[in-house]
């Protein structure tokens, strides 16, 4: 989930609800709909800068990438398919978006996941930049690439259901360090703030150091019931990066952290938020299973 603090907009894309379309929720009219961007399977949102984000559609044997704005978030600027030629109204556009993207697709019919790259008038596979996963220890049924952030000249990777942060270096071509967060084999995605790296391990908030890659502090966030563990939900932080939001689907609620993770703000939403994100006091969310438009305000919480 993505907003514009200057547009007023808040955009979301939840696969299994919204296929290929984009979900926007405008502040100033209070009101949410879903526009069809394509007919992939689904697409994925990534965050840009000067108010432009990108948009990932992964199709069963192709991937298309398109560049949006905020300022009219459906309509697409310029587009990409890998192995294909793209219409592009503006080359410099792309530099406001990421450069690298994780998909699974297929490839002379060899179904796989895949790191590609934004090339001058395509998209390119970068294949060897996988081979430390590729010849890793993993189960590839269950632990596919599911994330990668650009960081200055490194590349951030993620395996599913693995719970750590692998940096990749671009200037040397090869692996850098494998970083553990709290052990708890989830799905964590890098967020990164002045200081520090926010991210999600399955049940449990962790901070890394910006400095040193190591593990600075954890907190977990939801508890277990009848002895299953329950995820928390996707984070994301509020303009000036001083706090992080988490959306805690077993919990119906959306609460904020400081950095020294003490709970500041509760908003009970009910239902089950899995994305949320906060406008000033105000949090919009959507339900996990519905992707229903959840909205609430947050207040003062002493006993977490």
């Amino acid at each position: 989930m993505l907003y514009s603090q200057q547009y007023g907009k808040v955009i979301s894309s939840l696969g299994w609800v919204d296929k290929g379309g984009l979900w926007v929720y405008d502040n100033i009219t209070d009101k949410a709909e879903t526009i069809t961007l394509s007919n992939a399977n689904y697409i994925v949102l990534f965050a840009g800068c000067n108010e432009y984000f990108s948009v990932l559609h992964v199709f069963d044997n192709a991937i298309e990438i398109t560049v949006h704005h905020f300022g009219d978030p459906t309509h697409i600027l310029s587009k990409l398919a890998f192995n294909s030629f793209g219409v592009s109204l503006d080359k410099t556009l792309w530099k406001n978006v990421p450069q690298y993207y994780v998909a699974d697709f297929s490839v002379d019919n060899d179904f796989d996941t895949h790191l590609v790259k934004i090339g001058e008038e395509n998209i390119v596979l970068q294949g060897d930049k996988t081979e430390w996963y590729r010849k890793g220890n993993y189960d590839f049924m269950y632990q596919g690439l599911s994330s990668v952030t650009e960081y200055f000249d490194e590349l951030i990777f993620t395996v599913q259901r693995d719970g750590s942060l692998y940096r990749f270096s671009l200037k040397e071509n090869k692996l850098l360090q494998k970083i553990v967060l709290a052990g708890n084999h989830g799905n964590p995605v890098p967020h990164f703030g002045d200081r520090l790296i926010w991210t999600v391990d399955y049940d449990t908030l962790v901070q890394v150091s910006v400095k040193d890659w190591s593990v600075v502090k954890t907190k977990k966030l939801q508890g277990a019931e009848k002895g299953v563990a329950h995820f928390i939900g996707e984070l994301s932080l509020n303009s000036d990066r001083s706090l992080c939001v988490v959306p805690r689907p077993f919990a119906g609620d959306v609460i904020t952290l400081n950095e020294n993770l003490k709970v500041k703000r509760r908003c009970i939403l009910g239902k089950q938020p899995l994305q949320a994100v906060a406008l000033d006091d105000q949090i919009i969310a959507r339900d996990w299973k519905t992707g229903e438009l959840l909205k609430g305000k947050l207040k003062k919480f002493f006993f977490f």
